[in-house]
């Protein structure tokens, strides 16, 4: 019997390889999972063919829960250096507003970062070095931030104090 959404191959094969291996005893040759992985994947690919199936979306936080949830992480505010909690609000930040992965954002240099301000709006552009989509680097991939002094965050200024008198190394350092 199929399973009832095309994703479900992908447990099946997974159950399927730990079956195997535990009644007899072995792991399998490299061809004889690649051959299941052909089977799975022809199967998901047909079983997605015939009706329209579209996960359901993750759940979204609306801006102003996040708000609340950056401002209690931020207060009280840094007196010289940022803690670890200030750093988070910031690289959260970025991500919800960019659509970045936190890896990406946590690998930001800052001599990379380019910024330029058109009338009361301030861009900054982020050149993204580690990406999980663009791994092999065959295409350009910036993560840009717009900040307007009416923003409910000021962004730009919590960046600046991240970087302090740094000129070079990840805008947020010791965050591994």
């Amino acid at each position: 019997e199929r399973p009832s959404k095309p994703y479900g191959w992908t447990i099946i094969q997974s159950h399927l390889v730990k079956s195997i291996e535990e009644f007899f005893g072995f792991s399998l040759t490299s061809t004889a999972l690649q051959t299941l992985k052909t089977f799975i994947t022809k199967e998901t690919r047909k079983q997605a063919g015939e009706q329209l199936y579209e996960p359901k979306p993750p759940a979204y936080f609306e801006w102003q829960k996040m708000k609340k949830i950056w401002d209690m992480l931020w207060l009280p505010a840094p007196r010289r250096e940022m803690e670890t909690r200030h750093k988070v609000t910031c690289v959260s930040y970025i991500c919800y507003v960019t659509g970045a992965r936190a890896k990406e954002v946590c690998e930001i240099m800052i001599e990379d970062l380019e910024e330029k301000t058109e009338g009361i709006d301030t861009f900054l552009r982020m050149p993204i070095r580690v990406s999980k989509s663009n791994s092999k680097k065959t295409r350009r991939e910036s993560l840009i931030l717009i900040s307007r002094p009416t923003d409910m965050m000021p962004i730009m200024k919590r960046l600046k104090l991240a970087i302090g008198k740094r000129k070079k190394g990840r805008i947020f350092s010791e965050m591994d």
